[in-house]
């Protein structure tokens, strides 16, 4: 969803409707442990994006991350601007669990546009990096029982079982400590 806010300018005697700057995710669903990219609509106007300051800012203090396109932090943050288009986009190097659930801000001159950036199952996808061990157990009244546990994986899978075609009554039990709660 995008949120795009309106405003209005007076120009040479007469009013103009114009877009204001807001920011989307580009990538859906990102994926944690990858570059996850927002894309800032940074204005309608014809002359853009060098006319005035430039800045990407983040976390609740909206620490500065990005001005004019030079990053804060090299190996974390980088910005591609096209002026064709009027954007300007924030890549985020190796996306973790400290780059959600937290604002970030897209500033254009005086024209800022600040949400927060939230995990939810559409936005985002946590992938489990270790091997998923395959141990199947029958006991005595054949039923087959398997334990697979991950670290950590977004959103939580919804589990089922087959045998060749057929599909199994699956009985599962899930728990989860939420680590995602730690940027709030």
């Amino acid at each position: 969803m995008t949120l795009s806010l309106l405003q209005l300018r007076f120009v040479d005697d007469s009013i103009k409707l114009i877009d204001c700057i807001s920011w989307t995710l580009l990538n859906k669903p990102g994926q944690f442990g990858h570059n996850v990219s927002l894309k800032c609509h940074l204005t309608s106007d014809v002359q853009c994006c060098d006319s005035f300051a430039r800045k990407w800012s983040s976390r609740k203090t909206f620490d500065l991350i990005i001005l004019n396109g030079v990053s804060s932090n090299k190996t974390k943050y980088k910005e591609i601007v096209e002026h064709e288009y009027n954007t300007s986009t924030l890549i985020i190097t190796d996306f973790s669990e400290k780059d959600v659930n937290i604002p970030y801000e897209c500033t254009y001159g005086f024209d800022t546009f600040s949400k927060v950036l939230e995990l939810t199952p559409t936005n985002f996808e946590y992938h489990p990096r270790e091997h998923i061990p395959i141990e199947i157990d029958v006991n005595e009244n054949h039923l087959a029982v398997s334990n697979i546990t991950f670290k950590t994986i977004y959103p939580p899978p919804d589990c089922s079982a087959l045998e060749g075609q057929n599909s199994q009554t699956v009985i599962s039990e899930t728990a989860s400590l939420d680590i995602f709660e730690l940027n709030r």
